[in-house]
């Protein structure tokens, strides 16, 4: 499907008219750097060696029909554009449409049978994957759950995640079990020794099916909101890439999605942080500390704690958080793709709170409203324009 909107159908109008502003010439090539298919489209209509044949066949067409086959083929919906691009007007219907339309009308077929696809945002959805390799769906249900032993220790799926016996393992032996959500998932796992865990979308938790007598330790990637169980016997250990954190009895937020980096909020007790390249530095709530992913002390900093725990009970809070930053959230959560028609468009900053489980459309909406952007989408793609 091509990537094409009014407002770059204009563009190339203007480059080959030789009539094109630096700023306006510069959005054109960033858009053509943005995807393959893009650079293919150019090319084709550069070439143009029938555009005359073509211009004769569009003066034969019926003008409207050929819009909404345009606006189909693109995936143009009025209502998911936040703002106009461009206002209707007898300006669009110009050659360069009439090549687009008179290839897309000889597929009237393919072009009718196409149906934009639903965003909904993310959902109670995991797998859980066995010691042995097998791998097992999950969503959230009721008593019908199922129910199986493994390693000693008993598991359950119940509407409140995967549910472990709390037991303690004296074989020596340790298997481990895996929980990935994918985008668009979130679940939840009580582990043997009482320990909640909350997984976001695109998560992955690595953990034993029943603790040793000595040590608790859970390996993740993505974002978790843990709430440790108290064992002064056993303190527990949560290992993201080159980072380790130790915990006695604690609330905690674990973020890798941030900047390719990880992020801990404390919310209460204590735990320390070590990365492969630093000592151990003690975090007290309230408290924020990054390293990077190959265990490079970053900062460490008071924070409001709400914007980083917010996704748990279902609300988006962005406090001064970039563009770049907030889509990224997004994708996760309601499994999206975005580009951006500019680079400079990243950096924009915003501020709001919003429902987790709200349609794209309203979250969309409000950031455009305060950050004057326009979003385009198309299936499962945003596009981000000025």
């Amino acid at each position: 499907m091509y990537d094409f909107d009014y407002k770059i159908v204009k563009l190339i109008q203007r480059y080959f008219a030789d009539d094109l502003t630096p700023g306006e010439e510069q959005e054109l090539r960033e858009w053509l750097a943005g995807s393959h298919r893009h650079q293919e489209i150019f090319d084709a209509i550069r070439q143009g060696e029938n555009l005359e044949d073509r211009e004769r066949v569009w003066k034969q067409t019926n003008k409207q029909q050929a819009l909404n086959h345009f606006e189909k083929k693109i995936g143009y919906q009025r209502r998911v554009i936040v703002r106009r691009l461009v206002k209707y007007a007898a300006v669009v219907m110009i050659p360069l449409l009439a090549v687009l339309s008179w290839q897309w009308l000889n597929d009237e077929e393919k072009v009718l049978h196409e149906a934009p696809v639903a965003i909904q945002p993310g959902r109670m959805q995991a797998t859980l994957t066995l010691e042995d390799g097998a791998g097992i769906p999950l969503n959230r249900v009721g008593d019908e759950g199922f129910s199986i032993s493994q390693s000693g220790a008993r598991i359950r799926n119940t509407m409140n995640g995967i549910v472990y016996t709390d037991t303690i393992n004296t074989s020596g032996i340790t298997s481990f079990n895996r929980l990935k959500t994918p985008r668009g998932g979130e679940y939840n796992v009580t582990l043997s020794d009482g320990t909640k865990v909350y997984l976001n979308a695109a998560s992955d938790l690595k953990y034993p099916v029943v603790f040793d007598k000595d040590c608790r330790e859970v390996y993740l990637s993505g974002e978790a909101y843990f709430e440790v169980a108290k064992d002064s016997k056993r303190p527990f250990y949560v290992v993201i890439d080159a980072v380790k954190i130790e915990v006695y009895g604690t609330s905690f937020n674990v973020n890798t999605h941030y900047n390719n980096q990880v992020q801990t909020v404390l919310i209460s007790g204590k735990i320390g942080i070590k990365g492969k390249e630093s000592g151990l530095h003690e975090v007290a709530p309230s408290e924020l500390v990054e390293f990077t992913s190959d265990g490079k002390f970053i900062r460490q900093e008071k924070v409001n704690v709400l914007p980083y725990i917010a996704w748990r009970d279902g609300q988006f809070i962005f406090e001064n958080e970039s563009l770049e930053q907030i889509m990224s959230t997004l994708s996760l959560w309601y499994d999206v793709d975005v580009f951006y028609a500019s680079e400079k468009l990243k950096a924009h900053k915003f501020t709001g709170h919003m429902k987790k489980y709200e349609n794209i459309n309203t979250i969309l909406d409000a950031i455009s409203k305060i950050m004057e952007v326009n979003f385009i989408i198309k299936d499962k793609t945003i596009t981000v324009m000025k």
